[in-house]
């Protein structure tokens, strides 16, 4: 334990600091080191030795990445699950976190399905070339494009994603 500590403090590591990248504040970094060296506590058989501190890094670009509370989240779910026997690896937890992710987007899609505003079909609008709405008696030609409710759908959906990953 005394090690990770050791770790969190160095300021002179390329690994652990270059003012170009970004970090996690001094108040969530104290908390990933916190995690990491309880997590650390219940692999005592594994001998971390200098990896520790290229592990530490990686959480902390996932935890910048995806989120401090998701990392801490997927390292109590890695910590029970069944034939974990090693200290998880920094893309083991990238896996989870891109699963855990993909599983939120599944949940908002079953939780807000596109819905028809009813003017169109299925999220569809026929056009004249200018733009108006097509009748069906007119000659000119037509196109097919997206309505504004699927506009919208599509757009909201764009947004959940782009904020949760």
């Amino acid at each position: 334990m005394e090690k990770l500590v050791e770790v969190a403090q160095m300021t002179e590591s390329a690994l652990t600091k270059k003012p170009s990248e970004e970090r996690l504040s001094d108040a969530e970094y104290s908390i990933l080191v916190e995690l990491v060296t309880q997590m650390a506590a219940a692999y005592p058989h594994q001998e971390l030795g200098e990896s520790l501190e290229i592990l530490l890094r990686g959480y902390e670009i996932l935890a910048i990445r995806y989120g401090l509370c998701r990392v801490k989240n997927v390292l109590q779910q890695l910590l029970v699950t069944p034939g974990q026997k090693f200290f998880p690896h920094p893309s083991q937890l990238a896996e989870a976190l891109q699963q855990m992710v993909s599983n939120e987007y599944r949940q908002f899609l079953k939780e807000n399905p596109y819905v028809s505003c009813g003017t169109c079909d299925g999220g569809s609008v026929i056009l004249n070339r200018d733009g108006t709405p097509w009748d069906h008696r007119s000659r000119e030609q037509r196109y097919v494009a997206d309505c504004v409710c699927r506009i919208k759908w599509r757009e909201l959906a764009r947004r959940f994603k782009e904020a949760s990953s």
